[in-house]
């Protein structure tokens, strides 16, 4: 469910701007990262299942997961892929839930048929996934254009 509510949040924030043009100009923003909040509620949690349940592997596991994400944070603003405030309300989007989601249900989480299983599964995803491009960017681009009420996608070069 947190998956689904950020990726909604950040999806109708790229929406907003492109079809209505509802940025921020003086903060360079046009729509959250999505790389940036995908990879908050995505790497954590995932870390932290891996990790075994005894000790303060988990914390240490959980804390791992946040520095990737936030490795994969700084690599938008690096490769200008995003402004600061977009990876910035990504991360303000995406941290909060993770800690609801590690404060609520840190104790039930397990991965049932072992980590091995999950590890595996991970792994063979990997040559099926790594080189492909989800078309996010033409699906948005497609909405907004059914959406806009004079056909026009707004781009970051037209942000008011």
């Amino acid at each position: 469910m947190l998956l689904m509510l950020v990726g909604g949040v950040v999806i109708a924030s790229k929406l907003a701007f492109m079809t209505w043009n509802l940025g921020i100009g003086a903060l360079d923003f046009t729509g959250l990262s999505g790389h940036t909040a995908m990879s908050v509620v995505v790497w954590p949690p995932l870390c932290v299942l891996l990790a075994r349940r005894e000790g303060c592997q988990r914390a240490v596991a959980g804390m791992a997961g946040v520095v990737l994400a936030l490795l994969i944070a700084w690599s938008r603003i690096e490769l200008h892929a995003h402004s600061v405030s977009e990876v910035v309300g990504a991360l303000l989007i995406g941290l909060p839930g993770v800690a609801i989601l590690f404060r609520t249900r840190w104790s039930y989480w397990a991965v049932s048929g072992g980590r091995m299983l999950l590890i595996f599964a991970l792994l063979a995803m990997l040559p099926l996934t790594y080189g492909h491009r989800f078309p996010s960017d033409k699906i948005l681009r497609f909405a907004a254009m059914q959406l806009s009420p004079n056909h026009t996608i707004y781009r970051r070069d037209l942000l008011r």
